[in-house]
Protein backbone atom coordinates (compact mmCIF):
# COMPACT_ATOMS: atom_id res chain seq x y z
CA UNK A 1 0.00 0.00 0.00
CA UNK A 2 1.34 2.92 -1.02
CA UNK A 3 0.55 6.71 0.28
CA UNK A 4 1.30 9.47 2.57
CA UNK A 5 1.09 8.36 6.57
CA UNK A 6 -1.78 9.20 8.56
CA UNK A 7 -1.64 12.04 11.22
CA UNK A 8 -3.34 11.66 14.12
CA UNK A 9 -3.76 14.88 16.00
CA UNK A 10 -4.69 15.16 20.03
CA UNK A 11 -5.12 17.68 22.40
CA UNK A 12 -5.12 18.11 25.90
CA UNK A 13 -1.52 15.96 26.04
CA UNK A 14 1.83 15.36 27.91
CA UNK A 15 3.91 16.35 26.66
CA UNK A 16 6.34 14.25 24.84
CA UNK A 17 9.05 11.84 26.88
CA UNK A 18 12.31 13.46 25.85
CA UNK A 19 15.70 14.32 26.72
CA UNK A 20 17.54 17.07 25.79
CA UNK A 21 19.77 14.66 23.60
CA UNK A 22 16.32 12.93 22.05
CA UNK A 23 15.28 16.38 21.37
CA UNK A 24 18.86 17.46 19.64
CA UNK A 25 18.90 14.52 17.56
CA UNK A 26 15.08 14.30 16.38
CA UNK A 27 14.45 18.04 15.89
CA UNK A 28 17.83 19.86 15.58
CA UNK A 29 16.39 23.32 14.01
CA UNK A 30 13.65 23.66 17.02
CA UNK A 31 13.17 27.04 19.08
CA UNK A 32 14.32 26.22 22.61
CA UNK A 33 11.42 27.53 24.32
CA UNK A 34 9.21 25.51 22.17
CA UNK A 35 11.14 22.39 23.20
CA UNK A 36 9.33 19.33 25.90
CA UNK A 37 12.19 19.65 27.77
CA UNK A 38 11.88 23.66 28.33
CA UNK A 39 8.16 23.76 28.55
CA UNK A 40 8.27 21.09 31.58
CA UNK A 41 11.45 22.94 33.08
CA UNK A 42 9.62 26.15 33.06
CA UNK A 43 6.40 24.57 33.94
CA UNK A 44 6.22 25.52 37.56
CA UNK A 45 7.23 29.48 36.75
CA UNK A 46 3.70 29.52 35.30
CA UNK A 47 1.62 29.27 38.12
CA UNK A 48 -1.91 28.91 37.34
CA UNK A 49 -1.40 27.42 33.70
CA UNK A 50 -2.96 24.44 33.18
CA UNK A 51 -1.10 22.42 30.09
CA UNK A 52 -3.43 22.27 27.22
CA UNK A 53 -0.93 20.80 24.83
CA UNK A 54 -1.54 19.82 21.46
CA UNK A 55 0.46 16.73 19.54
CA UNK A 56 0.48 15.17 16.24
CA UNK A 57 1.91 11.96 15.44
CA UNK A 58 2.56 10.55 12.27
CA UNK A 59 4.33 7.03 11.43
CA UNK A 60 6.69 5.54 14.03
CA UNK A 61 8.33 8.36 15.93
CA UNK A 62 7.08 11.21 13.81
CA UNK A 63 5.80 14.08 16.13
CA UNK A 64 4.90 18.16 16.12
CA UNK A 65 3.58 19.71 19.48
CA UNK A 66 1.84 22.92 19.55
CA UNK A 67 2.00 24.19 23.50
CA UNK A 68 -0.61 25.02 24.95
CA UNK A 69 -2.30 26.49 28.61
CA UNK A 70 -5.30 27.42 29.94
CA UNK A 71 -5.75 30.51 32.32
CA UNK A 72 -8.43 30.36 34.77
CA UNK A 73 -8.38 34.07 35.74
CA UNK A 74 -6.77 37.43 34.64
CA UNK A 75 -3.11 37.72 35.54
CA UNK A 76 -1.90 40.67 37.70
CA UNK A 77 -1.49 43.88 36.54
CA UNK A 78 2.36 43.50 35.17
CA UNK A 79 3.36 40.46 34.06
CA UNK A 80 2.89 39.53 30.26
CA UNK A 81 -1.26 38.65 29.92
CA UNK A 82 -1.67 41.20 32.81
CA UNK A 83 -0.63 44.06 30.70
CA UNK A 84 -3.03 43.02 27.48
CA UNK A 85 -5.94 44.55 29.61
CA UNK A 86 -7.70 40.96 28.55
CA UNK A 87 -11.62 41.16 29.89
CA UNK A 88 -12.62 39.21 32.11
CA UNK A 89 -15.40 37.77 29.51
CA UNK A 90 -12.09 36.44 28.02
CA UNK A 91 -11.34 33.56 30.64
CA UNK A 92 -10.85 31.06 31.12
CA UNK A 93 -8.52 31.88 27.97
CA UNK A 94 -6.42 29.29 26.12
CA UNK A 95 -2.93 30.61 25.14
CA UNK A 96 -1.51 28.86 22.41
CA UNK A 97 2.45 28.34 22.49
CA UNK A 98 5.28 28.76 24.71
CA UNK A 99 3.99 31.03 27.86
CA UNK A 100 7.74 32.78 28.92
CA UNK A 101 9.07 32.13 25.26
CA UNK A 102 6.65 34.46 23.85
CA UNK A 103 6.14 32.28 20.43
CA UNK A 104 2.96 30.11 19.14
CA UNK A 105 5.23 28.10 16.66
CA UNK A 106 4.71 24.02 16.48
CA UNK A 107 7.57 22.21 17.27
CA UNK A 108 7.80 19.08 14.75
CA UNK A 109 10.00 16.55 13.51
CA UNK A 110 7.61 15.94 10.49
CA UNK A 111 5.58 18.81 8.63
CA UNK A 112 2.93 18.86 5.93
CA UNK A 113 1.37 21.61 4.37
CA UNK A 114 -1.55 21.54 6.65
CA UNK A 115 -0.36 20.82 9.93
CA UNK A 116 -0.44 23.90 11.79
CA UNK A 117 -3.68 24.35 10.73
CA UNK A 118 -5.38 21.45 11.89
CA UNK A 119 -3.19 21.62 15.14
CA UNK A 120 -4.70 25.00 15.59
CA UNK A 121 -8.34 23.98 14.74
CA UNK A 122 -8.57 20.80 17.22
CA UNK A 123 -6.99 22.58 20.03
CA UNK A 124 -9.35 26.08 19.56
CA UNK A 125 -12.59 23.30 18.64
CA UNK A 126 -12.01 21.40 22.15
CA UNK A 127 -11.40 24.15 24.47
CA UNK A 128 -14.13 25.86 23.00
CA UNK A 129 -16.53 22.72 23.76
CA UNK A 130 -14.44 22.79 27.39
CA UNK A 131 -15.88 26.19 28.38
CA UNK A 132 -12.81 28.51 27.30
CA UNK A 133 -14.06 32.06 26.10
CA UNK A 134 -11.09 33.28 24.41
CA UNK A 135 -8.13 32.16 23.09
CA UNK A 136 -4.14 33.69 22.05
CA UNK A 137 -1.37 32.98 20.42
CA UNK A 138 1.41 35.46 21.07
CA UNK A 139 3.55 36.78 18.06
Amino acid sequence: MSGSKRVVVRTDQPLPPLSWRDEVREVPHIWPQLAPVWLAATGDAVHGWTPWHTLAERGRGEWALLPGFVLAEPEPAGTDLGSWHLPESAFPLLVLGSPLGRCSDVAYSFWTPKLYESMVHAVVTEAAADGDRGGVAPR
